[in-house]
């Protein structure tokens, strides 16, 4: 909390300077994303003429996220902000700084939310491209307002993306269209907006917050409905510890399996060049496995 507060506290500081940012170097826009998600449509659609910083550490669980004296910097340079409202407290707080407002973009302002059963906010769009398509359409419009001699790069580039995202979406439709269970246990119920586009069923174990555990009582209740339902697979995730998901595993005699929300990319992921394109085919892959899909 101390570190939050004296970032936000430079940050404040250099507010009069946020208003008129400098390009970043060689003449490229500068662009920060909150996290992995955001990072990867603006690193997609800016190209050669963008610099993004990702303000959330590959390995990180976003949510935990606290801005780094060089986070402040990077917040206080980018001509272009992209981050999601709610997900990450520091990062809310960060923006409320701005003299110019427009400078921030909240994607979730283009979504219609989904709320859990206590009240809660899924953050997850982009589990379902289809959305993912909305916000890069938006961040092209703000990247086109900060940089309009690249108008023509951002918009050739977001052509090829919206291409790439429609067919990843045609593949989730085919390849989950034909399924013996549309039931999927999580750990994490991260996975709303991919069940409703793709007529799953979501059954969360530890609910919103990933490092979150149900109650006793939850517990034994989600293990009773996983007995009716006879799930072969229940889905764990890579950045939190998977304790309840093994415990529903071993009272059905269920096998455990990775569910990404790619909130973030792992450093072995990053190194092997994967990306969010990759990590949902093998959420697909994973799935059709999981659910006895026929192709």
């Amino acid at each position: 909390m101390t570190k939050l507060v004296a970032s936000l506290v430079l940050l404040a500081g250099v507010a009069t300077a946020c208003a008129s940012s400098p390009q970043a170097a060689g003449g490229k826009v500068s662009v920060t994303a909150a996290f992995y998600p955001l990072a990867f449509v603006a690193e997609r659609i800016g190209g050669s003429a963008a610099v993004v910083t990702n303000l959330t550490p590959p390995g990180a669980e976003p949510h935990d996220l606290e801005l780094r004296p060089s986070d402040v910097v990077a917040i206080r340079d980018a001509r272009v902000a992209l981050y999601l409202r709610g997900l990450q407290p520091a990062v809310d707080d960060a923006v409320k700084t701005f003299q110019d407002p427009t400078r921030a973009f909240d994607a979730l302002s283009l979504i219609t939310p989904r709320h859990l059963g206590d009240g809660s906010v899924d953050p997850h769009f982009w589990l379902d491209p289809t959305l993912l398509v909305t916000v890069a359409a938006a961040v092209e419009q703000r990247l086109e307002k900060a940089a309009p001699a690249s108008t023509g790069l951002f918009q050739h580039n977001l052509t090829q993306l919206d291409s790439e995202l429609a067919q990843l979406d045609r593949d989730f439709r085919a390849g989950l269209a034909n399924c013996a269970r549309h039931e999927i246990f999580t750990g994490h119920t991260a996975f709303g907006y991919m069940a409703a586009r793709y007529g799953l069923r979501q059954i969360g174990i530890t609910g919103l917050n990933p490092e979150a555990e149900p109650s006793p009582k939850q517990l034994t209740q989600i293990i009773q409905l996983a007995r009716k339902l006879h799930p072969t697979v229940v889905y764990a995730e890579t950045l939190v510890s998977s304790r309840s998901v093994d415990a529903v595993a071993r009272a059905v005699g269920a096998k455990v399996a990775i569910l990404n929300p790619i909130e973030g990319l792992l450093p072995a992921q990053r190194n092997a060049g994967d990306d969010y394109l990759a990590l949902m085919r093998q959420n697909l892959r994973t799935l059709q496995e999981g659910l006895s899909c026929r192709s």
